[in-house]
Formats: structure tokens, sequence, C-alpha cells
């Protein structure tokens, strides 16, 4: 996600929702073939081990090698996308990679950080720092119990459940869709607001059909499906936000916190629909809608991103000043020399 331009941000993230939902349905269509747990659990894990092949690949972000000073690594990785999408990488691109380097050592001299290493700590070190991880950190554990929660209470939803999984799987194309055309033009906050809203509405609507009644079926299923295509879209564009709300020296420690409490909140999904004994899907979706409600009032105190990446903490921070504002320097790179576009 560092090393795309913030145009290609989202398009990355919708492919890589694209190949999830793929997955996901063909997932379905092996629980369906293969009936014992066992034998589908390594039919399912086993392909992975061929990803271990991909790991020497997969190149670092050269924002991550500017904030660590390891500019000979970073003058390897644009030679190597130069090479990649046949650009010719000439002294005017190394000048001025140098003097990016000059500008950062200098801020090095003016301000000596070398004695301080970022950690956890420093995401609640700085007042606007601390309030938008703490809200991003509510945000994504609502997500999570929506869209996890949606997931679980797809088989409950009729007398077939693998036909309910792969539809609700197979919804997530759409939403990806969904996600590609408002991201950009909509703004992150907004899409992300009318995601839950809409969501919302279609899980409180759905409370309105009887359970007990047949003809409830194909309504609430269709309702259903919806509510699933907004959570799916819900999800991606929070990612989306979570990547471009933490500076790149604390980006790591800000995603793996934020989907570390998610991850543990989210088992409160599962646990709405297992729970909710009798009510069939009434209930759970009355909670789910009342969860997405409440995160479209929380979005509102979360800054507009999608233009640049964060690369430094702020000023009043202990961390007074680790690096410049590297995006300045890429946007200049990218229109004199236009090899950073890896796409």
């Amino acid at each position: 996600m560092e090393i795309l331009s913030p145009k290609h941000r989202t398009m990355f993230s919708v492919l890589v929702g694209v190949f999830y939902a793929l997955g996901s349905v063909a997932s379905c269509g092996l629980a369906y073939a293969v009936r014992n747990w066992r034998m589908l659990i390594v039919a399912s894990t086993l392909p992975l081990v061929g990803l271990v092949g991909l790991f020497p690949l997969m190149p670092e972000s050269p924002r991550f090698n500017l904030s660590k000073r390891r500019f000979g690594k970073v003058t390897h990785f644009f030679r190597r996308a130069a090479k990649w999408n046949g650009r010719n990488f000439d002294k005017d691109c190394n000048d001025k990679l140098l003097q990016l380097f000059a500008d950062l050592s200098t801020a090095d001299h003016k301000v000596d950080n070398r004695s301080h290493q970022p950690s956890f700590r420093d995401l609640f070190t700085n007042k606007n720092l601390r309030w938008r991880t703490c809200v991003l950190i509510t945000l994504s554990a609502l997500v999570a119990i929506y869209y996890g929660g949606l997931g679980f209470l797809a088989p409950k939803l009729g007398n077939n459940p693998h036909l309910n999984v792969f539809l609700t799987n197979l919804v997530d194309l759409p939403a990806s869709l969904l996600t590609q055309l408002g991201a950009d033009r909509l703004g992150r906050r907004l899409m992300l607001t009318v995601n839950f809203i809409f969501g919302g509405l279609f899980c409180l609507a759905s409370v309105f059909f009887p359970p007990t009644a047949d003809s409830s079926y194909y309504p609430v299923l269709v309702l259903f499906l919806f509510a699933r295509m907004f959570a799916v879209s819900s999800y991606t564009v929070e990612e989306l936000v979570s990547c471009e709300s933490f500076p790149t020296v604390l980006r790591g420690e800000g995603i793996s916190l934020t989907n570390g409490v998610s991850g543990v909140v989210s088992n409160l999904g599962p646990m709405i629909v297992y729970l909710s004994v009798g009510t069939q899907w009434t209930s759970p979706m009355a909670w789910f809608g009342g969860i997405t409600i409440l995160g479209s009032g929380l979005v509102l105190f979360l800054p507009e991103t999608g233009k640049q990446f964060i690369i430094k903490i702020t000023d009043s921070e202990k961390w007074h000043k680790l690096i410049h504002d590297l995006d300045n320097h890429f946007k200049i790179f990218n229109e004199h020399t236009n090899i950073y576009n890896v796409c």
C-alpha cells in the first residue's frame, strides 16, 4: 500500500477484495464437495504452502526504508521499479534521490532522534494521534462485529447453508465495485458513513419480517445480501483509512493495534448470532443494525484521508520531528521521472 500513489490505493484494495471474494466462493464449492471436516482443512490450507515462495519477490516499502535511513535500499528499489516498468533511471533521477537523502541527513543533524525508536506508546503521546488511534480502534471493532457477524448468520437464514454462504460470498464482488466507484469520488469518510447507514437500514428492515413465516425467507435474504454488501465495502474502506491515517514510522504499530483489538472484539459477532436462540435473524440483525448506526456517527470524528500518507509525528510530541514530509519529494520525483507508478 505504501508503494502506491493515492489514486491507485483504492483500486489495489478493491482487487484484494475481488480475489478474496473469488477464494471465498471457491471455498464454498470445496466445502460442498468435501464433507469430512479434516479433509476440508487439509484441502484448504495445503495450497497456502506455495505462498512462501512469493516472499522474496515482495519489495520493502521505500517510505519505511527512508524513515530508517536505508538509502541504498531505496535507490535499489527505484532502479528495480524503473527496470520492471521499462523506464530509464537516468542521472537526473539519481540526483533527485541524492538531494532527498541530503535533506533527510540535514534534518537528522538538526534533531537528534536516534535515541528514540518508534513504539506503541508513541500512538498515545500526542493528543491528535491518540484521539485518532482510539477512534480507529473503535471503528475497526464495530466493523469486525458487523462484518463477521453477518458471515456467521448466513447459514441460519434457511435450510440450505451452502447456498446461503455461497451467495454471501458472491455479493463481495459488487461490494468491491461499490468501493471502487465511491471511495475516490465521495471520499473515505463519506463512503464509510453511507455504507454504515444503508447497511444498518437493511439490517433493521429485516426485523419486520416474521421469522416463522416461510414467505419471509426471500425478502430477508435480499435484505441480508444488501447489508452484507455494504459491510464488505465498509471493511475495505476502513482498512484503507487505517493505513492512510497513521504516520509511516508508526503505521505497522497502529495497524497491528487496531487489527489486534478488532480481532478480539469480533468474537462478539458469532456470540450475538448463536446466543440469540429462537429468534433466527431478528435479534442479530437488530444488533448489527444498531452497531452500524453507531459507526456512522463515529466516522464523523475522523479526518478525510486519501491524498498523502502521514510521514511524521506532529511537533507537539516528545519525539519532535523524526523526518520531513517525504510525500512532496515523492510527488516531485514522480512528475519528473514517471517511474514511481508501479501498477
